[in-house]
């Protein structure tokens, strides 16, 4: 039986900041649970396969009977039904906010979070299409992005290609009706390659020594927005490297399945530039088509080769000095979940959920919830900067931050420090006796100084507010 645990760690590869406050882990125990516990699992897998096409988020199923056994909801409340007709009351209005509430808080973890499947986009948690292809997210159509992905990863994993229930068959057909896997777009080409299904021949260049360039420029990288600059460096020293994984028997099966012709027939410069319509949203405007050739057969063999190859080997070591600082000030979870991993949503969750319960002015009575989600808006609070000469990093401030999901993540987020703030200041009116110590006036300041420092400068009067501009 899955179990899913909290703040906890038990693991000396992973390191925290504030032990493990937000953490979710799933966890298997082959000995737990009870006949009717497991009886109850099996009928919400079955509810879940039964409408997967039809309702394809997991609805948290499994942390919800988790929650149900360990915080059972001990005030029962009779839900209020109202007619069309019916004029709707005060004490109606009431009882159906205390019946919610109560129920919100039975899926509160003992840290103070909201835990959840933070699934939807294919990076997160894939959901199959009921044509046998997988899309982009679990909304959309199906892709050749998503199904290629999905589709190796299932390999991977220790699917056959004939699974006998005839989804992997789907799942191929699909792919090779809609050209192949030479049609996947470049980030699916760029994994593909690392994989050894895909010849780095078939990617357009992704040069680690634009890294080299000088600041000023301003196609920099690290003049890019966060999340596209952290996708393109760990890429670019793949593509650098042109890096690729043992070429196991799984992979030799994938050259076949993959493709509409056979591996060593493909035409890898054409295929540096297909992509299944399903997946285009903008066609190459043709000065992009010139950069790129340019680049792959003029550039790249002098990169490759000496003298140009010191060059290179500089900007690997340059890329690779700036993936492990992301790593070491993330906990290696890292900024997102297309670099690396990601792990949640829950302090945004969880300042919205205290801000939504305040507002019933019924806060008084929700003392415990409120309490423990005062804890971990707390704890997870960004202490301190990044360490080093953030401007070397292409970082910025990042002290008196809330992130998006738990302080080990790290990254300050702007509209999240603003929420976050809101609820601590919410929640100082409240006497402590109730909901426990507001925040300390210095770190609240933290938090302004930060939203303060990433307003554009055209906003605001430079007489009224002195504004940073974030890198």
């Amino acid at each position: 039986m899955w179990k899913l645990k909290f703040a906890e760690g038990g693991n000396p590869w992973l390191i925290s900041v504030n032990n493990h406050v937000g953490r979710q882990i799933w966890e298997f125990d082959p000995n737990l649970g009870s006949p009717e516990e497991l009886l109850e699992i099996e009928k919400a897998r079955r509810y879940f396969s039964d409408n997967r096409f039809r309702k394809k988020h997991s609805s948290d199923l499994l942390m919800r009977l988790q929650f149900s056994m360990e915080n059972p909801v001990h005030v029962a409340l009779p839900q209020v039904k109202v007619d069309e007709a019916d004029s709707i009351t005060e004490g109606m209005v009431s009882s159906t906010l205390r019946r919610a509430i109560n129920f919100h808080s039975s899926l509160q973890a003992h840290d103070g979070h909201w835990p959840g499947d933070y699934g939807g986009p294919m990076f997160l948690m894939p959901g199959l299409n009921e044509d046998g292809g997988w899309g982009l997210h679990i909304e959309g159509p199906s892709t050749m992005f998503g199904t290629v992905l999905t589709y190796v990863t299932l390999r991977l994993l220790g699917e056959g290609a004939n699974d006998g229930q005839g989804a992997m068959e789907r799942g191929r057909d699909w792919i090779l009706t809609h050209g192949g896997a030479t049609a996947i777009t470049s980030w699916g080409k760029m994994w593909l390659s690392v994989l050894g299904v895909f010849e780095w021949s078939g990617n357009n260049p992704l040069p680690p020594e634009i890294w080299l360039l000088p600041y000023m420029l301003p196609f920099h990288p690290g003049r890019m927005w966060c999340h596209c600059r952290m996708v393109y460096l760990p890429m670019s020293y793949l593509y650098g490297k042109r890096f690729v994984g043992p070429i196991t028997p799984t992979v030799l099966s994938l050259r076949k399945e993959l493709y509409t012709i056979p591996y060593h027939e493909i035409d890898w410069n054409q295929a540096r530039n297909e992509c299944a319509k399903e997946d285009l949203y903008y066609p190459h405007p043709l000065v992009q088509d010139i950069l790129w050739a340019s680049l792959h057969k003029v550039v790249e063999p002098i990169l490759m080769n000496w003298p140009g190859k010191k060059l290179r080997e500089k900007a690997l070591q340059t890329a690779i000095q700036h993936i492990h600082y992301e790593d070491e000030n993330t906990r290696y979870i890292c900024i997102g979940p297309v670099n690396k991993g990601y792990n949640g949503s829950q302090l945004w969750d969880t300042a919205f959920a205290v801000q939504a319960i305040i507002s019933t002015n019924l806060a008084e009575e929700y003392g415990p919830t409120l309490r423990k989600a005062n804890e971990y808006i707390r704890n997870t609070q960004v202490r301190e900067d990044c360490p080093g000469d953030l401007n070397f990093w292409y970082r910025h401030i990042s002290k008196g931050a809330w992130p998006f999901s738990t302080a080990d993540h790290g990254w300050p987020i702007s509209d999240c420090t603003a929420e976050g703030l809101k609820a601590s200041l919410l929640l100082s009116k409240i006497p402590s006796e109730i909901v426990g110590e507001p925040l300390e006036a210095k770190r609240l300041y933290d938090a302004v100084n930060v939203i303060l420092s990433l307003q554009n400068s055209s906003i605001g009067s430079a007489e009224d507010i002195k504004c940073s501009k974030p890198n």
